[in-house]
């Protein structure tokens, strides 16, 4: 079975967009013709309430699925596994936890012998802290796309994420360090410190070899109105403008980025 790119969205900081750049990475698949298998390791659970509509019941939650429980797929082969409340306590207890855990649950359900598992492509939403189970997830990344805002406390975080990361990359299976990507989000034109820390992004991009995808995500309200109906980005309106054309920018940049890896092999 052909392996599959298992994309993973981190960041040490909160309130970076990363849930709403999941979502619209995951939609952006799936309008693709994409069958995505998205799985939720962040306990408030918001990629689960966005990506809810494609959940099947009776499919395990991340808890259950990591231990071996099944996930269960819709008719058009989308699935979700969900995040559940206790999600940050699990791993910090005295027990030792196997770093593939994660990875080799996924690697599982795709070879659990059903449609369930020929899913295109994995998405994974973290918590913001780097706890055990974001662990998990960086260990059984394919890419990992790191959403940063334009700000002192973004540069900040995404320094931290980085050495975050770096600690992990001999674990990880896949040769994640050549691929490691960044969005700028919560982006406005008009603050001119946006704009000088954009720039100051895209230079520590140049400089650790690191995507720099799309272009800078601005916080417009298509993106607002997306989470209070509960829909997809790109179901709020039929006009590619504002946040949904610079996340249907992002989605293409992601998908190119990942073809010519593999293309590459």
């Amino acid at each position: 079975m052909r392996e599959i790119p298992i994309i993973v969205l981190a960041n040490q900081k909160g309130g970076v967009g990363k849930t709403t750049t999941a979502s619209a990475l995951a939609d952006g698949f799936r309008l693709k013709g994409a069958r995505v298998l998205a799985i939720d390791c962040d306990p408030q659970g918001n990629f689960s309430e966005a990506q809810s509509r494609l959940l099947v019941p009776g499919t395990a939650s991340i808890e259950d699925f990591i231990e071996g429980g099944h996930v269960k797929a819709d008719e058009a082969g989308q699935a979700l596994v969900p995040a559940f409340p206790d999600l940050a306590l699990w791993g910090r207890g005295e027990r030792e936890i196997d770093s593939y855990l994660l990875a080799d649950a996924i690697e599982r359900a795709r070879n659990d012998g059903t449609e369930n598992g020929r899913w295109d492509v994995c998405i994974i939403d973290t918590h913001p802290g780097l706890d055990p189970i974001t662990a998990q997830a960086l260990v059984a990344a394919t890419h990992i796309i790191l959403p940063t805002t334009p700000d002192k406390y973004g540069l900040e975080a995404l320094d931290q994420s980085l050495g975050f990361i770096e600690g992990l990359v001999d674990l990880n299976r896949n040769s994640v360090g050549e691929n490691i990507g960044v969005a700028i989000t919560m982006y406005r034109t008009i603050v001119s410190l946006h704009n000088k820390s954009a720039e100051k992004i895209k230079v520590v991009c140049k400089e650790r070899n690191i995507k720099l995808l799309g272009k800078p995500i601005s916080l417009q309200s298509d993106i607002q109105r997306a989470q209070d109906e509960g829909k997809s980005i790109f179901e709020v309106s039929t006009v590619l403008h504002g946040g949904i054309l610079r996340y249907s920018w992002f989605v293409d940049d992601v998908i190119s980025w990942i073809n010519k890896g593999y293309e590459s092999r």
